[in-house]
């Protein structure tokens, strides 16, 4: 947003009825107003209008306490006509619809860090549920404004829909139109959500190449459930335990499988607590605690690789195999780099030195995490290089 610039942001809390409205939908035990409360902090507003009927609706309480912990102006919307008396001609407004979430406060600032109103195909699964313009284009749930735009409320009438006369006004008004990129819409970057079967935005998880494809669809079902962080914590303590039995038997390699699926709970418990915190947007501190459990099943699987490598190669090479693949396993939880993460992915490696193992070819492990530790660092130093020439 425009250093210095009052933007008000407006959001809606509107039943229809007897159908209550998307925002009220909970995700991770939090309503979506409140992760749209989140957003708009991120993007810079220091205002706060919610459209709702009764000041004491739980859900309007929820957004007002988090607003003005954050410093935000609040104020209650229940007629449409009192809009213009709290936007000054000077401000802008940034309305969003409900339901309208995305990963990365980013897109928005990108789609309307200046006056613009976003548009999607009318014919689009996107579309459902936004007003539609015209033939051929639907609001895309997001529009920045001037705050003068507001007056042409006051003549519509106490029955207007607010939510479907202000994309109708900014248009009217020339206020520009940005076009969705289809492939924030695909990738899930920006949700436009109708039900709690909705898809949470992509965000960025510690699961790195499987995050897309396991990690995050998991944390997304637990969320939607409302299920806590302490679920699949637990779940790793389980497998621990089980991996622990495992060894006792000298089966390593199943060990180390095990303790690999372990890694991966704990990932999901990450990105579950990430998810459940409401400032996640805006800067809310995230505690490194479920990361550092993630390193339970690591120095476990190390030390299952180090019993298996000792009787053939003997202590020293055993402890360097094991002490390589733990940090192969650690530094592939550093890298930041796009491209090849599969690679270097901590759970890809432990579930590569399992099947080895499992074949007999523990020397072949070795090799596997010192390859593993190299491209690592090699992808590490790529990015750093990048970073100084940019």
């Amino acid at each position: 947003m425009e250093p210095g610039r009052d933007v008000i942001a407006l959001l809606a809390l509107d039943d229809q009825g007897t159908v209550p409205c998307v925002n009220r939908a909970r995700f991770a035990s939090t309503p979506l107003i409140v992760r749209q409360v989140d957003l708009a902090l991120a993007l810079g507003c220091k205002s706060l209008i919610l459209l709702a009927h009764s000041p004491s609706d739980n859900d309007a309480l929820a957004a007002q306490h988090l607003a003005e912990a954050q410093g935000m102006r609040f104020h209650l919307l229940t007629r449409p006509q009192q809009l213009p008396s709290l936007v000054g001609e000077e401000a802008e407004l940034l309305l969003l619809a409900p339901g309208v979430l995305t990963s990365d406060a980013r897109l928005l600032e990108d789609l309307l860090g200046t006056q613009g109103l976003a548009t999607v195909p009318a014919e689009s699964d996107a579309a459902k549920g936004l007003e539609r313009l015209d033939l051929h284009t639907a609001w895309g749930g997001a529009l920045r404004m001037p705050g003068a735009l507001a007056a042409q409320i006051e003549p519509l009438g106490a029955d207007c829909e607010l939510l479907s006369a202000l994309p109708r006004i900014a248009r009217s008004a020339g206020v520009a139109e940005k076009p969705l990129p289809e492939t924030a819409i695909e990738s899930g970057a920006w949700l436009i959500g109708q039900s709690e079967t909705g898809v949470l935005p992509r965000a960025n998880s510690p699961g790195k190449a499987i995050s897309g494809r396991v990690v995050q669809p998991i944390a997304e079902a637990l969320a939607w459930k409302n299920w806590p962080d302490t679920v699949p914590t637990a779940a790793a303590s389980v497998l621990v335990l089980a991996a622990m039995i495992v060894l006792w038997f000298e089966r390593s390699a199943i060990t180390i499988a095990v303790l690999a699926l372990a890694m991966l709970a704990c990932s999901v418990a990450q990105l579950l607590r990430q998810l459940e915190d409401p400032l996640r947007l805006s800067g809310g501190a995230h505690s490194k605690w479920t990361g550092m459990v993630a390193l339970v099943p690591e120095a476990a699987a190390a030390g299952a690789l180090g019993l298996a490598l000792a009787p053939e190669s003997g202590a020293v090479p055993a402890i360097f195999g094991a002490a390589t693949a733990l940090g192969a396993s650690w530094l592939s939880r550093r890298t930041r780099v796009s491209d090849l993460e599969g690679l270097t992915s901590g759970v890809f490696l432990w579930l590569g030195i399992a099947a080895l193992g499992a074949i007999g070819l523990w020397w072949l492990a070795t090799g596997l995490a010192t390859a593993a530790a190299l491209g690592a660092i090699a992808l590490e130093l790529r990015r750093l290089r990048r970073i100084t020439r940019s």
